[in-house]
């Protein structure tokens, strides 16, 4: 049998917590891999898979229960990751106009 199931889709989609637990548990150790190959560093891994589950969580509704969960996990999370990066190069870019700008005003 290929998880998730049509049913427990149905179930998440319903807002049955229990069911979502279930696809976090399936889900989780793969959605792990997939985000520390691309951002090297645990804690902004496990920071962007509690992301991803909580806005497939918020938009639950919009599941599709026939099509594969699987790619439209990674697909999520995918987004989530390069949001995160461009988030951080935004604010490194930042830090260093910052620090450049005090230090012109200092000299």
């Amino acid at each position: 049998m290929i998880f998730p199931t049509e049913q427990i889709l149905n179930r998440v989609t319903n807002g049955d917590e229990s069911a979502f637990d279930q696809l976090c548990r399936h889900f989780s150790t793969p959605a792990y891999q997939f985000c520390i190959n691309l951002l090297k560093d645990h804690d902004d891994a496990e920071s962007a898979i509690k992301q991803t589950f909580d806005r497939i969580w918020q938009e639950r509704q919009l599941l599709y229960t026939h099509s594969d969960f699987n790619s439209y996990l990674f697909n999520v999370l995918k987004t989530v990751v390069f949001e995160n990066l461009i988030l951080y190069s935004q604010q490194t870019v930042m830090g260093q106009y910052m620090a450049r700008m005090e230090n012109l005003y200092r000299g």
